[in-house]
């Protein structure tokens, strides 16, 4: 419901905004900031690395949100994305 009423409504778009925009980026934000102090990921701009990894995410839940039965396609696209960015961002030792 948010979804559709962020269009109509600026208090839904700001919550909006807030919660599924702003605080999921701060929340990969810092969790990339602690891999990348505990070594496990390479150090990288972690707001960087953040906005690489939700992005897929936005787009297959678009998706899904317009066509339901595009879902499993859109978890196996996820999947692999999840998988590319650790392979492409872990320090693999």
């Amino acid at each position: 419901m948010m979804t559709v009423e962020q269009y109509s409504n600026q208090e839904f778009s700001e919550l909006y905004q807030q919660r599924f925009v702003e605080m999921m980026l701060k929340y990969h934000e810092e969790l990339f900031k602690k891999l990348i102090k505990l070594g496990m990921i390479q150090d990288e701009d972690s707001k960087t690395l953040a906005e690489i990894y939700e992005s897929p995410i936005y787009v297959h839940i678009g998706n899904c949100d317009r066509k339901v039965e595009i879902e499993q396609e859109c978890l196996k696209a996820l999947e692999k994305h999840v998988r590319l960015f650790y392979k492409t961002f872990s320090k693999g030792e």
